[in-house]
């Protein structure tokens, strides 16, 4: 279990650094809640390695990295691409279109983490490394 924790802290803590890195522009927080979509596998044969719990623990590395203490709004939210591109790649549009994630972490399946980058460069979002980081501000 310690060795998931720690991904998601890294995950978590990319997206953070992303998020306010001076260098990335209107990246830059603002003061307005930081989104963060962990996108896996939660209900497959994925799902004890990754599943809900990579939710929860991206939760806790938020509060390990003291958000909340820094002034800081950031909600994690979750969803099940059921080791599925297209469902991956429709929950990736919802959550960047419509409730406006600013970054989706977690998707440890290739297929799937393969169509959400290429709608992350359609929409020319930067890319941050293991996660898919953007920014509407």
């Amino acid at each position: 279990m310690a060795k998931w924790w720690a991904r998601s802290l890294v995950s978590v803590c990319c997206v953070l650094v992303a998020a306010l890195a001076p260098g990335n522009g209107n990246a830059e927080y603002r003061g307005g809640t930081i989104k963060v979509g962990v996108l896996n596998d939660q209900s497959g044969v994925y799902a004890d390695i990754a599943g809900t719990a990579s939710v929860w623990m991206a939760r806790k590395a938020v509060e390990d990295f003291g958000a909340a203490a820094k002034g800081m709004k950031v909600e994690i939210i979750g969803g099940d691409h059921q080791n599925k591109p297209d469902i991956g790649l429709s929950i990736a549009r919802q959550w960047y279109d419509v409730d406006k994630v600013d970054a989706i972490a977690g998707v440890p399946t290739s297929s799937v983490a393969l169509a959400i980058n290429e709608l992350t460069r359609e929409q020319s979002v930067p890319g941050c490394g293991p996660c898919h980081f953007r920014s509407h501000r």
